[in-house]
């Protein structure tokens, strides 16, 4: 799909103006930790397994905080689906440091 997988990104750090706004930033965040242990993957998922990863991190109510604006997440039926430019400025904000070089 991209050749940017989901583990070629550092979600140990904040995306830090990825998207303009810390809440989506953090959205995003959660989407790609979903992602890279879903496979290392940016293929569809549901709301509900996003929710499930979410719960077993003590949170609840998931919120993707305007990412789901069809220019970078589309939401049909249930299932999400990122964009090409949500792979690219999640990558842009923290790839991994070996990719760096």
């Amino acid at each position: 799909m991209y050749p940017i997988r989901p583990s070629d990104i550092d979600i140990s750090q904040h995306f830090w103006g990825a998207f303009g706004k810390q809440e989506k930033e953090v959205s995003a965040r959660w989407i790609v930790d979903f992602c890279q242990q879903n496979g290392d993957t940016w293929a569809e998922f549901s709301v509900e397994h996003l929710e499930a990863l979410y719960q077993r991190h003590g949170y609840s109510g998931f919120r993707f905080n305007g990412l789901n604006d069809d220019e970078h997440l589309s939401i049909t039926d249930g299932q999400c689906k990122v964009s090409h430019q949500f792979v690219v400025k999640c990558f842009q904000s923290q790839p991994r440091e070996e990719l760096e070089q």
